[in-house]
């Protein structure tokens, strides 16, 4: 396991915190899929409530992605949540029967070195939306202007892994959460529909916190999360800290002793 580098800056009276690995600096090394026992049992099993649960699966940072969804429901678990995943709006839309409003902008993570030449860009940002005009054969997908993105109300953190699916199959995927304790959701709209770029600072009220979630998925994309606070949540970021670092020591000493996907889903499952 890595140390879990979390990074705090203090910019325009809001509180950031950076957590951008490249793959060799992940939080959790050693994975189910050094494990052969259980890899072939994974690979074989109709049961797939781990990926229902954490997008556990063979692509991105793998049990890395089950850490960065607990700590999202351990920081939102008062709030009322709402989402967008760029670029992806009528994948999510279509494959869970969600209805959405549409906004201007979206909030764009890289951390990424897909050419392996010390030429790494890691960058937050707000920037207009963009959405890609797809066609299905059956079913037609939802049809999204180019220019705008979906936003969704999301009821529980089932809809927050679901709302990362569609992009575990592209070269990574991005969510943006807006957890609202004082912000009402018209409020939300409004911020997100201007002819202007957004400001954070202008827009999180007290208790409110913005959320995005980079994961790679293909070799030189890699995970970014973003945590913006308009109160200093360090105590909370700290305990995270503190918590994980000891799970994944944990869960790295066991992984070799566990031989199903029983097992597995059983620590998994029972998560801090």
């Amino acid at each position: 396991m890595n140390t879990f580098k979390i990074n705090k800056e203090n910019k325009d009276g809001l509180f950031f915190f950076h957590y951008h690995p490249t793959d060799a600096e992940l939080l959790i090394e050693k994975s189910f899929l050094n494990n052969s026992k259980v890899f072939e049992d994974w690979s074989n099993n109709e049961d797939k409530s781990l990926y229902e649960s954490f997008n556990l699966s063979n692509a991105g940072s793998v049990e890395n992605i089950a850490v960065y969804l607990k700590i999202i429901q351990y920081l939102t678990n008062d709030c009322k949540l709402f989402g967008l995943s760029p670029w992806e709006t009528s994948l999510f839309a279509q494959w869970y029967n969600k209805n959405y409003e549409l906004v201007n902008w979206e909030y764009i993570l890289e951390n990424e070195d897909p050419f392996t030449d010390k030429s790494r860009i890691i960058r937050n940002d707000f920037e207009p939306a963009s959405s890609p005009q797809m066609m299905g054969n059956t079913n037609p997908f939802p049809t999204i202007p180019n220019d705008k993105s979906g936003l969704f109300d999301l009821n529980n953190m089932q809809d927050v892994a679901d709302l990362q699916k569609p992009g575990m199959g592209d070269v990574a995927s991005l969510i943006n959460i807006y957890a609202l304790k004082q912000t009402t959701k018209v409020e939300l709209l409004e911020f997100l529909r201007q002819s202007s770029k957004p400001k954070l600072h202008e827009f999180l009220k007290p208790g409110d916190l913005f959320i995005s979630l980079l994961v790679g998925c293909d070799p030189g994309y890699y995970d970014y999360l973003l945590i913006a606070s308009p109160s200093d949540i360090s105590k909370s970021i700290d305990d995270i800290k503190v918590k994980y670092e000891e799970f994944a020591v944990k869960y790295e000493n066991n992984i070799e002793n566990i031989s199903t996907l029983s097992e597995l889903k059983e620590v998994l499952m029972h998560m801090p």
